[in-house]
């Protein structure tokens, strides 16, 4: 059972392989870094702007503030970076304390080995997380053991690869709750930051912004008054929007953007894939044998000899379809009799006034 001790009014576990005459030096580490941990490190200049030690640009920017403030920051520049100082030897002076490293076998740490293969970390990263534990291993031996264990490593890999649910990243609130945290950062980093420095920054902050377009998939981004990503607008404004495309299928929304873009009637690619050679492999006709394979055109063994001839008797066959008949023009050879005809008209008009039936002249039935 791990030894501990109290500090800062927590209790603390002291490593196992260490060596009781080392605790004092590991309790000087732990101090260190609480104590780090409640400094304030960040600069707060007259004009508003703040900046957040260590930086490795500071000097640059506190010549544009008067002496004055200067020497008021340079205190506490020295004091903040004088306790990293100690913290550094403090961590150098406890690593060569660690005992002398020691060969394990692979087989010794099986389950864990093949949960770590199984999940994608390669056999280099598998090798340097057990070193870190102070666990010499031979390489030879851990590349021996997964090949011995390819098996049992796929079956886990396959389940590791489908299920992803409980990966934070996997939700697009916490992506985008990631990106708001890098942006704010970075938004005060380009507050303080010289004019080299703002160029990186500002394109580092464009990046942000393109990816949170992206994970919104085109929709409009919702950013609060101070330039934060407002995640619950966004994910609000995304889902109702979202909804006037539930009635549409993937075929349909496919299709007429591919009819779009070429100018196209989306009847005409639906028909062409309807009547097309694929027609029972693309969704489009009824498939009851799916044990048949599909026959691609790269597949047949074409004769180019026997394809000119077929090519020029089809061009012939289409020339004479293509052939007017010649075409005579049959004049009618109609006779009338004007006196039957002109009986006829006042027939139609003796109920009318006697005055219209004198405007009626000949020269309108000739």
């Amino acid at each position: 059972m791990a030894k501990t001790f109290t500090a800062f009014g927590q209790e603390w576990e002291y490593p196992l392989d260490l060596d009781p005459e080392n605790y004092h030096l590991y309790e000087e580490e732990v101090r260190l870094k609480v104590e780090w941990e409640r400094i304030d490190k960040v600069l707060k200049f007259p004009d508003g702007k703040t900046l957040k030690l260590p930086n490795v640009y500071y000097k640059k920017i506190l010549e544009k503030y008067p002496p004055e403030v200067q020497k008021q920051c340079k205190k506490r520049v020295e004091l903040i970076y004088d306790h990293l100082a100690k913290m550094m030897t403090a961590k150098r002076a406890l690593a060569r304390t660690k005992p002398t490293l020691h060969t394990h076998s692979p087989n010794k740490y099986s389950a864990e080995i093949i949960e770590l293969l199984g999940r994608d970390y390669s056999l280099q990263e598998v090798h340097k997380i057990y070193l870190k534990k102070f666990r010499k291993m031979e390489f030879t031996e851990l590349v021996e053991f997964a090949e011995h264990n390819k098996d049992k490593i796929k079956a886990v890999r396959e389940r590791w690869r489908a299920e992803y649910n409980d990966i934070s990243i996997s939700a697009k609130r916490k992506r985008l709750e990631n990106l708001n945290y890098l942006l704010d950062d970075l938004m005060s980093v380009y507050e303080v930051s010289g004019t080299p420095s703002k160029v990186y920054v500002s394109k580092e902050i464009r990046g942000i912004l393109e990816q949170a377009r992206k994970e919104v998939e085109g929709d409009e981004i919702k950013l609060t008054v101070s330039g934060r990503i407002d995640v619950e607008a966004t994910i609000t404004h995304y889902m109702t929007d979202d909804k006037t495309l539930q009635d549409l299928t993937i075929q349909q929304l496919v299709i007429s953007r591919v009819a779009a873009r070429l100018g196209l009637s989306s009847r005409f690619l639906i028909d062409r894939l309807a009547h097309s050679f694929y027609a029972k492999f693309n969704g489009f006709r009824r498939n009851s044998d799916l044990t048949t394979k599909i026959l691609y055109p790269s597949a047949v063994n074409y004769d180019i000899l026997d394809l000119e001839s077929k090519n020029l008797t089809y061009q012939d066959k289409m020339k004479k379809l293509a052939e007017e008949a010649p075409f005579q023009e049959i004049k009618p050879e109609a006779k009338v009799n004007k006196d039957i005809l002109m009986s006829k008209i006042k027939e139609m008009l003796k109920d009318r006034p006697k005055q219209e039936l004198e405007e009626v002249k000949l020269r309108d039935i000739k």
